[in-house]
Protein backbone atom coordinates (compact mmCIF):
# COMPACT_ATOMS: atom_id res chain seq x y z
CA UNK A 1 0.00 0.00 0.00
CA UNK A 2 1.67 3.53 -1.06
CA UNK A 3 2.43 5.48 1.98
CA UNK A 4 1.50 8.98 2.18
CA UNK A 5 4.27 12.10 3.26
CA UNK A 6 3.62 15.38 4.36
CA UNK A 7 6.08 17.65 3.74
CA UNK A 8 6.45 20.37 6.03
CA UNK A 9 8.77 23.53 5.06
CA UNK A 10 9.99 25.98 6.90
CA UNK A 11 10.33 29.26 4.34
CA UNK A 12 12.01 32.51 5.09
CA UNK A 13 11.72 35.89 3.63
CA UNK A 14 14.45 37.28 2.15
CA UNK A 15 14.36 41.34 1.71
CA UNK A 16 14.69 42.47 -1.39
CA UNK A 17 13.44 44.81 -3.68
CA UNK A 18 10.15 43.61 -6.16
CA UNK A 19 9.39 40.41 -3.54
CA UNK A 20 6.68 40.04 -1.96
CA UNK A 21 6.03 38.80 2.20
CA UNK A 22 5.95 35.00 1.51
CA UNK A 23 4.79 33.30 5.26
CA UNK A 24 4.36 29.45 5.87
CA UNK A 25 4.38 27.05 2.79
CA UNK A 26 2.71 23.67 3.60
CA UNK A 27 1.83 21.03 0.70
CA UNK A 28 0.37 17.90 1.74
CA UNK A 29 1.58 14.99 -0.45
CA UNK A 30 0.50 11.72 1.16
CA UNK A 31 1.72 10.30 6.52
CA UNK A 32 -0.22 12.88 8.65
CA UNK A 33 1.91 12.89 11.57
CA UNK A 34 5.24 11.39 13.06
CA UNK A 35 4.75 7.65 13.18
CA UNK A 36 3.40 5.80 16.34
CA UNK A 37 6.70 3.58 16.09
CA UNK A 38 9.10 6.26 15.64
CA UNK A 39 7.02 8.57 19.13
CA UNK A 40 7.55 5.36 20.85
CA UNK A 41 11.05 4.82 20.73
CA UNK A 42 11.49 9.16 21.52
CA UNK A 43 9.41 9.02 24.59
CA UNK A 44 9.68 5.30 25.73
CA UNK A 45 12.47 3.40 25.39
CA UNK A 46 15.05 5.58 23.83
CA UNK A 47 18.21 6.18 25.60
CA UNK A 48 20.06 7.86 22.62
CA UNK A 49 19.62 10.14 20.32
CA UNK A 50 22.16 10.96 17.61
CA UNK A 51 22.16 13.89 15.26
CA UNK A 52 24.09 13.36 12.22
CA UNK A 53 24.78 16.17 9.59
CA UNK A 54 26.11 15.32 6.26
CA UNK A 55 26.81 18.52 4.01
CA UNK A 56 27.74 18.77 0.29
CA UNK A 57 31.00 20.88 -1.08
CA UNK A 58 30.01 24.29 -0.93
CA UNK A 59 27.13 23.82 1.70
CA UNK A 60 29.03 23.82 4.40
CA UNK A 61 26.92 24.46 7.78
CA UNK A 62 27.79 27.28 10.14
CA UNK A 63 30.22 26.35 12.90
CA UNK A 64 32.03 27.99 15.67
CA UNK A 65 31.29 29.96 18.73
CA UNK A 66 28.81 32.80 19.21
CA UNK A 67 30.03 36.29 21.31
CA UNK A 68 29.11 34.53 24.24
CA UNK A 69 31.66 31.73 23.55
CA UNK A 70 28.89 29.10 23.04
CA UNK A 71 28.84 26.78 20.00
CA UNK A 72 26.12 27.92 17.82
CA UNK A 73 25.00 23.86 17.47
CA UNK A 74 24.96 23.88 21.43
CA UNK A 75 21.77 25.66 20.39
CA UNK A 76 20.29 22.67 18.65
CA UNK A 77 21.40 20.62 21.97
CA UNK A 78 20.03 22.82 24.48
CA UNK A 79 16.52 23.19 22.86
CA UNK A 80 17.02 19.17 22.48
CA UNK A 81 17.42 18.57 25.86
CA UNK A 82 14.79 20.96 27.23
CA UNK A 83 12.26 18.63 25.76
CA UNK A 84 13.74 15.32 27.77
CA UNK A 85 14.01 17.28 30.85
CA UNK A 86 10.55 18.38 30.93
CA UNK A 87 10.36 14.80 30.84
CA UNK A 88 12.90 13.49 33.44
CA UNK A 89 13.38 11.47 30.60
CA UNK A 90 17.30 10.61 30.68
CA UNK A 91 18.69 10.72 27.07
CA UNK A 92 22.19 10.97 26.02
CA UNK A 93 22.74 13.32 23.48
CA UNK A 94 25.07 13.35 20.58
CA UNK A 95 25.17 16.32 18.78
CA UNK A 96 28.34 17.66 16.52
CA UNK A 97 29.66 21.00 17.12
CA UNK A 98 32.82 21.64 14.76
CA UNK A 99 32.76 20.88 11.12
CA UNK A 100 35.28 17.99 12.16
CA UNK A 101 32.41 16.01 13.36
CA UNK A 102 30.35 16.54 10.37
CA UNK A 103 30.36 14.70 7.26
CA UNK A 104 31.79 15.90 3.81
CA UNK A 105 29.77 14.96 0.30
CA UNK A 106 30.84 15.33 -3.04
CA UNK A 107 27.99 18.20 -4.35
CA UNK A 108 25.38 16.09 -6.94
CA UNK A 109 25.43 19.44 -8.52
CA UNK A 110 21.63 19.69 -8.21
CA UNK A 111 20.46 23.03 -8.22
CA UNK A 112 16.24 21.84 -7.16
CA UNK A 113 15.84 19.03 -4.57
CA UNK A 114 12.02 17.24 -4.55
CA UNK A 115 11.62 15.71 -0.92
CA UNK A 116 11.67 12.49 -2.54
CA UNK A 117 14.90 13.29 -3.95
CA UNK A 118 15.97 14.39 -0.50
CA UNK A 119 14.91 10.74 1.21
CA UNK A 120 16.34 9.19 -1.20
CA UNK A 121 19.89 11.33 -0.67
CA UNK A 122 19.45 9.67 2.93
CA UNK A 123 19.30 6.75 2.33
CA UNK A 124 21.98 6.57 -0.11
CA UNK A 125 24.37 8.01 2.26
CA UNK A 126 24.24 5.79 5.06
CA UNK A 127 21.24 7.25 7.23
CA UNK A 128 20.89 5.03 9.85
CA UNK A 129 17.66 4.02 11.39
CA UNK A 130 16.57 4.28 14.47
CA UNK A 131 16.61 1.15 17.06
CA UNK A 132 14.63 0.69 20.10
CA UNK A 133 16.67 2.52 22.43
CA UNK A 134 18.83 5.02 19.96
CA UNK A 135 16.94 7.67 18.04
CA UNK A 136 19.49 8.73 14.89
CA UNK A 137 18.21 11.77 12.79
CA UNK A 138 19.76 13.04 9.65
CA UNK A 139 20.62 17.00 8.87
CA UNK A 140 21.62 17.11 5.41
CA UNK A 141 22.72 20.55 3.86
CA UNK A 142 22.55 20.84 0.03
CA UNK A 143 23.32 23.23 -2.15
CA UNK A 144 20.34 24.57 -4.49
CA UNK A 145 16.30 24.87 -4.03
CA UNK A 146 13.61 23.04 -2.42
CA UNK A 147 11.39 22.09 -5.89
CA UNK A 148 7.58 21.02 -5.11
CA UNK A 149 5.74 19.88 -8.23
CA UNK A 150 6.75 22.25 -10.75
CA UNK A 151 7.15 25.23 -9.03
CA UNK A 152 10.91 26.33 -6.86
CA UNK A 153 10.94 27.36 -3.93
CA UNK A 154 13.87 30.06 -3.52
CA UNK A 155 12.66 31.36 -0.16
CA UNK A 156 12.64 27.43 1.89
CA UNK A 157 15.26 27.47 4.17
CA UNK A 158 14.31 23.82 5.89
CA UNK A 159 12.16 21.29 6.29
CA UNK A 160 11.23 17.89 7.75
CA UNK A 161 9.90 15.05 6.12
CA UNK A 162 6.54 13.92 8.68
CA UNK A 163 6.92 10.45 9.28
CA UNK A 164 11.05 10.49 8.53
CA UNK A 165 13.95 11.49 10.96
CA UNK A 166 15.55 13.17 7.66
CA UNK A 167 15.92 16.82 7.70
CA UNK A 168 16.98 18.97 4.99
CA UNK A 169 18.56 22.68 4.85
CA UNK A 170 19.11 24.39 1.44
CA UNK A 171 22.27 26.54 1.75
CA UNK A 172 21.79 28.56 -0.91
CA UNK A 173 18.38 30.53 1.20
CA UNK A 174 20.83 30.79 4.03
CA UNK A 175 23.90 32.23 1.80
CA UNK A 176 21.09 35.05 0.68
CA UNK A 177 19.62 35.68 4.05
CA UNK A 178 23.88 36.29 5.21
CA UNK A 179 24.09 38.61 2.09
CA UNK A 180 20.68 40.75 2.84
CA UNK A 181 20.72 40.53 6.92
CA UNK A 182 24.31 39.83 7.56
CA UNK A 183 26.08 36.75 8.86
CA UNK A 184 25.38 37.14 12.43
CA UNK A 185 21.57 36.55 11.49
CA UNK A 186 22.17 33.88 9.14
CA UNK A 187 24.34 31.78 11.61
CA UNK A 188 20.80 32.51 14.26
CA UNK A 189 18.21 31.50 11.37
CA UNK A 190 19.84 28.17 10.45
CA UNK A 191 19.65 26.90 13.85
CA UNK A 192 16.50 28.42 14.56
CA UNK A 193 15.34 26.67 11.81
CA UNK A 194 16.93 23.42 12.82
CA UNK A 195 15.25 23.78 16.01
CA UNK A 196 11.76 24.26 14.45
CA UNK A 197 11.81 20.96 12.16
CA UNK A 198 13.66 19.19 14.97
CA UNK A 199 10.42 20.16 16.37
CA UNK A 200 8.11 18.97 13.77
CA UNK A 201 9.84 15.65 13.60
CA UNK A 202 9.76 14.93 16.90
CA UNK A 203 5.99 15.33 17.19
CA UNK A 204 5.12 19.19 17.09
CA UNK A 205 2.87 20.91 17.11
CA UNK A 206 -0.29 18.26 17.25
CA UNK A 207 2.11 16.49 14.78
CA UNK A 208 2.00 13.22 16.38
CA UNK A 209 1.98 14.58 20.33
CA UNK A 210 -0.98 15.68 21.40
CA UNK A 211 -2.09 19.00 22.83
CA UNK A 212 -1.94 19.40 26.79
CA UNK A 213 -3.74 23.11 26.00
CA UNK A 214 -5.32 24.78 22.99
CA UNK A 215 -2.53 26.54 20.99
CA UNK A 216 -2.24 24.19 17.89
CA UNK A 217 -2.64 26.92 15.03
CA UNK A 218 -4.56 24.47 12.50
CA UNK A 219 -5.24 27.29 9.81
CA UNK A 220 -1.40 27.04 9.20
CA UNK A 221 -0.56 23.75 9.75
CA UNK A 222 1.76 21.97 12.84
CA UNK A 223 1.91 24.86 14.37
CA UNK A 224 2.18 27.00 17.58
CA UNK A 225 -0.29 30.29 18.38
CA UNK A 226 2.52 31.59 20.69
CA UNK A 227 4.41 34.58 18.96
CA UNK A 228 7.49 33.83 21.66
CA UNK A 229 7.49 30.24 20.55
CA UNK A 230 10.05 28.81 17.47
CA UNK A 231 7.09 26.86 16.14
CA UNK A 232 4.89 29.49 15.64
CA UNK A 233 4.33 30.19 11.79
CA UNK A 234 5.39 33.55 11.65
CA UNK A 235 8.19 33.15 12.91
CA UNK A 236 9.25 31.24 9.59
CA UNK A 237 9.37 34.09 7.40
CA UNK A 238 9.19 37.83 7.19
CA UNK A 239 9.56 40.65 9.50
CA UNK A 240 8.55 38.63 12.28
CA UNK A 241 11.65 35.73 11.82
CA UNK A 242 14.19 38.88 11.84
CA UNK A 243 12.64 40.06 15.10
CA UNK A 244 12.38 36.37 16.64
CA UNK A 245 16.16 35.90 15.53
CA UNK A 246 16.82 39.27 17.25
CA UNK A 247 15.95 38.49 20.37
CA UNK A 248 17.59 35.32 20.57
CA UNK A 249 20.72 37.24 19.96
CA UNK A 250 20.21 39.77 22.53
CA UNK A 251 18.68 37.57 25.63
CA UNK A 252 21.15 34.49 25.38
CA UNK A 253 18.17 32.44 25.41
CA UNK A 254 18.84 29.40 24.52
CA UNK A 255 15.59 27.41 24.78
CA UNK A 256 13.10 28.67 21.78
CA UNK A 257 10.25 26.26 22.68
CA UNK A 258 7.28 27.85 24.29
CA UNK A 259 5.82 26.47 27.56
CA UNK A 260 2.67 25.58 25.81
CA UNK A 261 5.01 22.90 23.31
CA UNK A 262 7.30 21.91 26.28
CA UNK A 263 4.25 20.92 28.11
CA UNK A 264 3.10 18.93 25.22
CA UNK A 265 6.52 17.25 25.53
CA UNK A 266 5.79 16.49 29.06
CA UNK A 267 2.73 14.75 29.22
CA UNK A 268 2.79 12.93 26.63
CA UNK A 269 2.75 9.03 27.25
CA UNK A 270 2.97 6.55 24.46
Amino acid sequence: MKKTVTFLICALLLFSCGRKEVTIEEQVLINKIQTPENLNIFYNSMTNLTVQVIYETGAEPYTGKTLRDKYYWQLLEDNLQSIFTSRNQTVALTVPKTLTEMTEIPSDQKTTWTAEEIVAKAEAVGNPKSETTHARFVILFLNGHFKNGEDVATNVIGLNVTGTTVIAIFKDVVKEMANLQGEQIAKFGEQSTLVHEMGHALGLVNNGVPLSSSHHDSEHGAHCTNPECVMYWQNEGGKDFMQFLQKIMQSGDTVLYGQECIDDFKKYKP
